[in-house]
């Protein structure tokens, strides 16, 4: 069921609210990799209301978002869909946004 918060701010000023989500990964460098999102970021209409990390193979802040946090958003943020390349995750995470109708946004196409 959709937070009645987050209802009303979509329908007075329009603004959906997003958290960013990145894993990080051996061969890059999360600043840089944390940088470019943000510059895509602030082309969307999106308000910012968080950023986790994970440790590489790690799915702590992922599972903080899925169990606390996406009743409270409208927009998950992601690196890449490989960024989560665990199956178990990634179909947890996917059915987790449809029950709260999130949209999940994906950086790098791959």
């Amino acid at each position: 069921m959709m937070d009645i918060a987050k209802l009303m701010r979509n329908l007075v000023i329009g603004v959906k609210v997003a958290i960013v989500y990145y894993q990080e990964q051996d061969d890059l460098i999360t600043e840089e990799v944390l940088q470019n999102m943000k510059g895509q970021f602030n082309k969307e209409n999106w308000e910012f209301f968080g950023l986790f990390l994970d440790k590489n193979g790690e799915y702590e802040g992922l599972m903080d978002i899925i169990t606390n946090e996406l009743k409270r958003i409208d927009v998950l943020f992601l690196y890449s869909k490989n960024n989560i390349y665990d199956e178990f995750y990634w179909q947890l995470l996917i059915q987790s946004a449809r029950t709260e109708n999130i949209s999940i946004k994906i950086y790098l196409e791959t």
